[in-house]
């Protein structure tokens, strides 16, 4: 398996680092098939454009496992299925998507998901992201 423009682009919208072996948090502006766009705001690069089949960068993504778990976004704490259950979220829903099965998720659930970084493609398990708690932020 390798990283494909249909694993990145659900995420565009929520700005989801990126790194490369350098470990520079790169922000995802823009893919296509042939191009990539990343902001870098560290030592003022600007933006870079990568060769979409050359591209060296991995998105840092969330576990599915960390559903259940305090995780911290955009400055807040909160456990994701407590705030899912807001909307008539169930336990058995949780148990299907942390265990990987999202057939039949509904679609706002799937935004919510891209929107707070987890993996909904299993793409750290395929070795193609970086697991967001291994890291030292």
């Amino acid at each position: 398996m390798k990283l494909e423009l249909k694993h990145l682009a659900p995420y565009l919208p929520y700005q989801l680092k990126m790194v490369d072996e350098t470990m520079i948090h790169d922000e995802l502006w823009y893919c296509n098939k042939y191009d990539v766009v990343l902001y870098t705001s560290e030592y003022e690069v600007g933006y870079g454009h990568y060769d979409y089949e050359a591209l060296e960068h991995k998105p840092i993504l969330r576990p599915l496992s960390d559903l259940t778990k305090e995780i911290e976004h955009n400055e807040e704490k909160f456990v994701p299925t407590d705030k899912l259950a807001i909307h008539l979220f169930d336990d058995t829903t949780a148990s299907c998507i942390i265990s990987g099965n999202i057939n039949g998720i509904p679609y706002w659930v799937m935004e919510k998901l891209f929107e707070w970084h987890f993996d909904v493609f299993r793409l750290i398990d395929e070795g193609l992201a970086i697991n967001i708690n291994k890291l030292n932020i």
